[in-house]
């Protein structure tokens, strides 16, 4: 008890002299409160001011209300760097942050240097109105829609749910403060609480606009700022079946629950059938109309995760006899070594990563050890995998090797445990400079997204600087396509067919060890 006494004594002791030392004026200087700004609040679309916008700062918690003209002034601000915000209704909120649509900024605040005219673009929101009816026209209450946007992940385009209601009384419903952009929309009944279908032979079929056939591409709809659209959906009684099985391998005492996951074009829409599990093991889950699923189960037991994932085809006849295991995720060691052309040392803090194409599948848990040069990836569900990394210059990742495969490079299915990885860095790596011009040849193309893809599959990006000019560092020897576009979050390029659409303006370039190669590149425009 006298050593802990001491100890205590001995750290009051040490905060003393810090706080009394040179540094203590920089650890407890005041926080001034006396800065200001004032501006104005417009139209992002048609620049117009506008009124009665209320305009606030977060961290002074000052507000004020703009005038009719949109003009407004604030004082008493905490200085330093933070933004002003303002919302109205009809419009997205807006912030000082924000220098363009999506293009963060930024403001500092000076004590006796008030900030002036800055402006603050709000967006008009968009809004989707309309009805959901059965096959009859009779309205559907509490049906739920879901709003899905659009994106490119990994060079493909998926969906993620971005907003949802439900329909009233009459089967209206409206989303509003929607995002300018691509959208896919879906209705369906509701399934919390659990609602029985009209017999064990039919259920209701959800629907989505614009529809994506089983096993096709994913399409989707432009909204615009400051529009309204109508989508009306009719929800069809289609023929349905049961989904019948056992649970193995649950720990007693234990519960867990299983749900059944849609796994077509639109697998990101948050539609899933949850289903009880018996003592015994058993399930029955009622009313699936046909698709292609995914049973799922997930749970931790002290500690570790427990999981099932089962694949599931669902046709014309009821599907029996399923068997859903639960077991430990996957667990795949690895180790990290540099073959160095310049005697450098390897890396001390970099990213790696696992990632897969198929939908729903989970990149795992990362974990270093100390001196990080080996690693655990734990919790993979079983499926396709590649290796991603991001090493420091001059580092690049020259391959990973997992039973004589380099999926750095190609994916490789993991299905079991015991499994290691051998990661390694090259320093020897070149470069790809040059410049960007537009369509004509004639500008600079500042701003335009560049990719250099090898095997199709992205190796690095970059992006334009004012004057065009571009550069590429730390790539591995080998051949390349490279490629300028004007919106990079909107290339497919693991996309075969879209490639063939917007992949001309590409350029084949081999890259040496120690070498630049220069290309010039032409933009295309690839953006909604």
């Amino acid at each position: 008890m006298a050593a802990g006494k001491a100890n205590l004594s001995t750290v009051r002791a040490i905060a003393v002299l810090l706080l009394s030392g040179p540094l203590a004026s920089a650890q407890v200087a005041p926080v001034q409160n006396d800065c200001a700004a004032d501006g104005s609040v417009v139209n992002a679309v048609t620049g117009e001011p506008i009124p009665r916008a209320h305009v606030f700062d977060l961290r002074s918690q000052n507000a004020t209300a703009a005038d009719n003209a949109g003009r407004w002034s604030l004082s008493g601000l905490m200085c330093g760097q933070g933004a002003i915000n303002a919302t109205r209704p009809g419009f997205l909120q807006g912030t000082t942050r924000e220098v363009a649509p999506g293009i963060p900024g930024s403001l500092t605040l000076v004590s006796g240097s008030p900030a002036h005219d800055l402006v603050i673009k709000l967006t008009p929101q968009a809004v989707v109105t309309g009805r959901v009816t059965d096959e009859s026209g009779d309205a559907l209450p509490a049906a739920q829609i879901i709003a899905m946007s659009s994106i490119v992940t990994n060079g493909k385009r998926t969906v993620q749910s971005a907003q949802n209601t439900i329909t009233n009384d009459l089967g209206e419903y409206r989303l509003a403060g929607l995002r300018a952009g691509r959208f896919v929309f879906c209705a369906q009944t509701p399934t919390l609480p659990p609602r029985v279908p009209p017999s064990d032979t039919t259920a209701t079929q959800d629907a989505c606009f614009p529809a994506a056939p089983e096993g096709g591409a994913i399409s989707a709809m432009a909204i615009f700022a400051g529009t309204e659209t109508h989508v009306d959906f009719v929800l069809r009684q289609v023929h349905a079946s049961h989904v019948r099985g056992t649970v193995t391998g649950m720990p007693p005492s234990r519960g867990a629950t299983l749900t059944l996951r849609y796994t077509g074009p639109l697998s990101q829409a948050p539609v899933a059938r949850p289903a009880a599990i018996d003592p015994a093991g058993r399930f029955d889950i009622r009313g699936v109309p046909p698709g292609s699923y995914v049973l799922v189960v997930d749970y931790f037991d002290q500690g570790h995760r427990l999981m099932a994932r089962v694949p599931v085809d669902v046709g014309s006849a009821d599907v029996d006899g399923l068997v859903v295991r639960i077991e430990p995720g996957i667990t795949v060691t690895g180790k990290v070594r540099v073959e160095s052309a310049s005697g450098a040392p390897a890396p001390r803090s970099w990213g790696l990563g696992i990632l897969s194409s198929e939908p729903g599948l989970e990149a795992g848990r990362m974990q270093w050890d100390k001196d990080r040069s080996t690693f655990s990836i734990a919790d993979l569900s079983p499926g396709s995998y590649r290796i991603v990394g991001t090493p420091p210059a001059p580092f690049y990742l020259k391959r990973a090797m997992l039973g004589g495969r380099d999926i750095a490079q190609d994916e490789m299915p993991i299905m079991q445990s015991g499994l290691e990885l051998d990661v390694v860095l090259g320093d020897d790596g070149g470069a790809i400079e040059g410049t960007v011009e537009d369509a004509e040849g004639k500008t600079p193309a500042s701003g335009a997204g560049i990719i250099a893809l090898r095997g199709g599959r992205m190796a690095r990006l970059s992006s334009a600087g004012p004057d065009g000019h571009y550069r590429i560092q730390n790539l591995g020897p080998g051949d390349y396509r490279i490629y300028a576009w004007d919106d990079l979050s909107e290339a497919e390029y693991a996309d075969e067919d879209w490639m063939k659409r917007h992949g001309g303006y590409g350029q084949s370039v081999s890259v040496a060890s120690g070498q630049t190669a220069t290309v010039k590149l032409t933009v295309a425009a690839v953006g909604p």
